[in-house]
């Protein structure tokens, strides 16, 4: 696999720096056909940059996109289709809730 180098800016530097992190570091997991642990993602990160994911809608956020990215890799199975959906609108209203955002 090429090693490439990324460069992440947010207002303090962790915040929203930390979850595009984490993210790419999840997203690597996945490609590399090994679970995204996510809170030992964002321990990793806070070793370099303390604070990284500062919040709970941060979080929520991190697995809603992970979710998002395997439902677009993967055929869920007919079994599970309805836990994920139930899943994914929990998450989503979550942080639609938290934010006051309308999608």
């Amino acid at each position: 696999m090429e090693v490439t180098k990324l460069m992440v800016v947010s207002k303090n530097g962790c915040g929203r720096a930390g979850f595009f992190i984490a993210l790419g570091a999840a997203f690597c997991c996945l490609n590399d056909s090994s679970e995204p642990r996510i809170a030992e993602i964002v321990k990793a990160i806070r070793t370099q940059r303390p604070n990284a994911v500062e919040s709970m809608k941060q979080y929520a956020s991190l697995y809603l996109c992970l979710l998002y990215y395997i439902k677009k890799k993967i055929t869920v199975p007919e079994t599970l289709k309805q836990k994920v959906e139930d899943v994914t609108k929990a998450l989503e209203g979550l942080i639609r809730e938290d934010l006051s955002i309308m999608y």
